[in-house]
């Protein structure tokens, strides 16, 4: 059986924030210029969270991190703030306190799709796939009404925690929908393709190859290779 570490994760945290879209996507210089333009003003919560929200977008987590602490001074109780914080600790390689920050805001707010999903995404993170299962599916439900639920990244992750917990059907399910949602998604492509393969249709596996080989030429190597090795492999093998 193909090896299930083999299968690729995508993992996208996002905080919870009211920037919008154009403004976080803009310049590594105007971001600078916000901060400092943030910085020569008293700062309350929302000034804070949207400091926090700035430094994560640069990669300054340690900065966030203490951002989004100076936020929750002011409201200890928001659960975006302490979602943020989470997301913040994950980055920087703290996971248990990101889990318990994320495990908190959710407890509170059941309704945080960005946090649910970042929960579900640290879960994956940490092999822990029925929980991550869970609260990929709860931002996936959340998501429907404003269509992040549609999303093709989120779609992959569940499909790769099922293929994990070896519920293969399911798998397939999310990640054939993950390939519908955005056809020229490699890493779903991949990971749909070792499904097949463990299922032993390596018929529909070279379709999957046949997909990648024009997307992602490292990827489709990968999988031509396992296809192949698959052949002299016992439904036990692992390695």
């Amino acid at each position: 059986m193909v090896n299930q570490k083999k299968l690729a994760l995508l993992l996208i945290l996002t905080c919870c924030t009211n920037v919008r879209t154009q403004d976080r996507s803009s310049s590594h210089t105007l971001y600078e210029q916000r901060i400092e333009q943030t910085a020569l003003t008293p700062l309350d919560d929302a000034g804070w969270n949207k400091l926090g929200v700035l430094y994560c977008d640069l990669n300054r987590y340690d900065e966030a991190v203490k951002a989004f602490h100076e936020a929750l001074k002011f409201n200890p109780l928001e659960p975006r703030l302490t979602a943020n914080l989470g997301a913040a600790y994950y980055f920087i390689g703290r996971y248990d306190d990101a889990v318990d920050l994320l495990e908190d805001a959710v407890r509170r707010d059941p309704n945080l799709y960005v946090a649910q999903n970042n929960l579900g995404q640290i879960y994956l993170k940490i092999s822990r796939y029925k929980e991550a299962v869970k609260h990929l599916k709860q931002a996936r439900q959340l998501g429907q009404d404003n269509d992040a639920g549609n999303d093709p990244d989120l779609s992959n992750n569940l499909g790769f925690a099922y293929a994990r917990l070896k519920r293969y059907r399911e798998a397939t399910t999310y990640l054939t929908e993950a390939i519908a949602l955005k056809p020229d998604f490699a890493i779903a492509i991949f990971n749909l393709g070792l499904v097949r393969l463990i299922l032993n249709d390596r018929s529909a596996a070279l379709e999957q190859y046949a997909a990648l080989k024009t997307l992602d030429q490292k990827l489709a190597d990968k999988l031509l290779s396992d296809i192949y090795r698959g052949r002299v492999l016992t439904a036990t093998t692992e390695r």
